[in-house]
């Protein structure tokens, strides 16, 4: 095929951590619930060691603590440290969740307001700690004087003095603004569909659909020539450098009035306008083996093979060849299926050069009754014609004098 297919083998990143789903709180277990099912697991496999299962049970602290204290995503486990991108973006992107009946513990009085953090996509509670922190600024602060931005090391804590005022006044401080504008750059080139390697994909199929588009129009121009009989090429144009055919005026005509054949031919490199006379050959091929596919669905089994050869304007010797054949309408039809190139002249290479175009193009030779040409003996000779060639392989196709011919000599 003339269109080459873009690769598609840019590596993709990690699923699992661009994804950006939502992690299921783990399951709300102490350490005796661990405790008791290791002493259930041991009961069935040994039942020597219950005394030994029961003793770690009454000697380890039953305190239940928050799952979320082992959540990695919790802010205080990234704090004071240099991060990988892989971790900023897991910090940046995993949607942050509480507990199901979670309540934020009480210091002097105060608590965290959750309405703080949903007004403010830089601020991030961690349940660990009981303190609030900005992800912007622990991922892209260069603050390296901790007291001066509790909301980047220890964390802030102070709800009394928290409120919008104190943290509006953080959101617009000069290091929390250079970190916004990181973390914005930073999610443009690592978010999924927005790295590198989706933007070459997405930019290589926009180009790919722009060249198919500007090729069926290209198309277009080579059936409406061909069904009208016109040349497609013409002479070599030394001032204007290129060939003044029918072909490369209709293109450029008709790009006047499709905007998408301008836009290919505008846009498109110079070895990839699929203007060129090869590529014309094979859009005429590609009709070809088409109309030649159609003509050979429609016949319904029994067929007939008629040929002549003759002589183009470049001395070329062909062999032109058609098929006769009653449709399903019971109407005689005759299709025209294509030229071959003769080597020689004599009765078996012609008769060999038709069997073989025939088979090569998936006609049902068993089907094939009958054979016409002209009367001259090479063709017509029941002894060694090749009529008489193509019936040694094929008995039942019967020659037939074509009627056109007859017709010729009798005029």
């Amino acid at each position: 095929m003339f269109l080459a297919n873009v690769s598609k083998t840019f590596l993709s990143q990690s699923a699992g951590k661009m994804s950006g789903r939502k992690r299921p709180a783990p399951a709300q277990r102490g350490i005796m619930d661990f405790f008791d099912a290791k002493k259930s697991s041991n009961d069935e496999d040994n039942d020597e060691n219950n005394d030994e299962n029961q003793t770690s049970e009454e000697s380890t602290s039953t305190e239940d603590p928050s799952p979320c204290v082992r959540d990695p995503n919790d802010p205080a486990n990234y704090t004071g440290k240099t991060l990988s991108d892989d971790q900023k973006l897991e910090l940046l992107t995993v949607k942050f969740s509480f507990p199901h009946g979670f309540k934020f513990p009480t210091t002097a009085g105060r608590r965290f307001q959750l309405s703080w953090m949903e007004k403010r996509p830089w601020l991030r509670y961690s349940i660990r700690n009981d303190t609030a922190h900005c992800i912007y600024c622990i991922c892209f602060s260069n603050n390296t004087v901790p007291n001066e931005s509790p909301f980047i090391s220890k964390g802030f804590k102070n709800w009394k003095k928290a409120g919008d005022e104190r943290l509006d006044t953080h959101a617009r401080s000069e290091e929390h603004q250079l970190s916004e504008e990181k973390m914005t750059n930073f999610l443009k080139t690592r978010r999924p569909g927005n790295d590198i390697s989706a933007r070459l994909q997405r930019q290589a199929a926009e180009q790919q659909h722009r060249t198919m588009k500007g090729v069926v129009s290209i198309i277009d121009v080579v059936i409406a020539l061909g069904q009208r009989g016109i040349p497609l090429r013409g002479n070599w144009d030394p001032s204007k450098r290129n060939e003044d055919g029918n072909f490369s005026f209709f293109v450029d005509w008709k790009s006047k009035y499709d905007p998408e054949l301008k836009d290919h031919l505008d846009h498109a490199s110079g070895n990839a306008k699929y203007t060129s006379p090869r590529i014309q050959n094979e859009i005429i091929n590609l009709c070809d083996s088409f109309i030649r596919n159609r003509v050979r669905a429609s016949i319904p089994k029994y067929w007939s093979v008629m040929a002549d050869e003759t002589q183009d304007c470049s001395t070329t010797e062909q062999l032109s060849i058609c098929v006769r054949y009653l449709s399903s309408k019971n109407e005689v039809c005759e299709e025209f299926i294509g030229f071959v190139r003769l080597e020689k002249l004599d009765a078996q290479t012609i008769a060999d050069t038709l069997l073989h175009a025939l088979q090569e193009w998936g006609f049902n030779m068993s089907g094939l009754v009958g054979q016409g040409y002209d009367g001259a003996s090479v063709m017509s000779s029941s002894r060694n014609g090749v009529q008489a060639k193509v019936a040694e392989k094929y008995p039942n196709a019967t020659y037939v004098h074509c009627r056109s011919h007859v017709l010729n000599l009798a005029i």
